[in-house]
């Protein structure tokens, strides 16, 4: 048990007699698909829910004559051994949560190790700008343009990394500024409307006179790997300079995606495409990166 979880060992004993849950594994998998059904009228992202379902598989397929305290333990300390601590912690709350479901009397003595203190890492404008000076100068064969255009809009708009990549010319109106995330394309599964700069208007108008409707971001993601910034980094800095500009914080959640459940933010979750793009454009419509 070396190297195991201080509290996990500490609270966790083997007492495989007293803890057995016996039956059938068929009928664990039913339990399971129960619990799937259960959980997923609140989750709303289908990869997420997917990632829970194999977690709660993998560890059903350990308990091959019925779940015990003994085999659980054994589990977790071969998940602690093999996988990094955020990877272990995801996977051990969801067991204890199933666990919970199905009324395991010794599920609550499973305890997850805290989480470390974590710093955001702070982007600036220099930082796009340096990005951007990189791309270029790498060696690429195609048009060296698709580089400003996408760190431009992905700082701008707040798209996921993948939604980015997933773009297609038909979803960006370069008049209006605006940028549509399609339901199918999207992580919660929801159609959505974000915005860019001006600054980023006149560099994709630059680029689309090359480019036809495909998704005409795809393929570059390798050329970023080594890069200090990252595509999913533009997304936080899109994040940390609304709020150095004191941006509206409901507004933001709904331009990146994300749920509103503050009483507080109802406002907001019903405001039309013009409302939005007005207080978008008290705040980013002018920002400029490039010198």
């Amino acid at each position: 048990m070396a190297g195991f979880s201080s509290n996990l060992h500490c609270k966790l004993h083997f007492e495989p007699a007293a803890c057995s849950l016996g039956g059938e594994l068929g009928g664990l998998d039913l339990e399971l698909d129960l619990y799937l059904k259960k959980i997923s009228l609140k989750i709303e992202s289908r990869r997420w829910l997917k990632n829970i379902e194999k977690i709660l598989q993998d560890y059903l397929a350990s308990q091959k004559n019925g779940i015990s305290k003994e085999r659980t333990i054994n589990y977790l300390i071969k998940l602690k051994t093999k996988d990094d601590v955020e990877t272990f912690r995801k996977k051990a709350f969801q067991i204890r949560k199933f666990l919970r479901y199905l009324k395991i009397d010794w599920a609550d003595e499973i305890e997850i190790p805290k989480m470390k203190h974590y710093s955001a890492r702070k982007i600036t404008i220099d930082d796009i700008r340096n990005l951007i000076n990189e791309m270029e100068s790498k060696e690429y064969k195609g048009n060296k343009k698709i580089f400003r255009a996408l760190i431009l809009l992905g700082a701008t708009s707040g798209l996921r990394a993948e939604e980015l990549y997933k773009l297609n010319k038909d979803d960006i109106d370069l008049a209006n500024r605006i940028v549509y995330v399609r339901a199918g394309n999207s992580k919660t599964k929801r159609h959505r409307i974000s915005f860019f700069s001006r600054e980023a208007q006149a560099v994709l108008r630059c680029y689309f006179k090359d480019v036809k409707g495909k998704p005409f971001f795809s393929g570059i993601s390798k050329h970023f790997r080594k890069s200090k910034i990252r595509i999913m980094d533009l997304r936080k800095f899109f994040s940390q300079e609304w709020d150095r500009r004191n941006g509206n914080y409901f507004a933001k959640r709904i331009l990146m995606g994300h749920s509103l459940r503050d009483v507080d933010a109802e406002h907001y979750a019903f405001m039309d495409e013009n409302d939005l793009k007005k207080i978008y454009d008290e705040v980013m419509a002018d920002l400029r990166i490039c010198e």
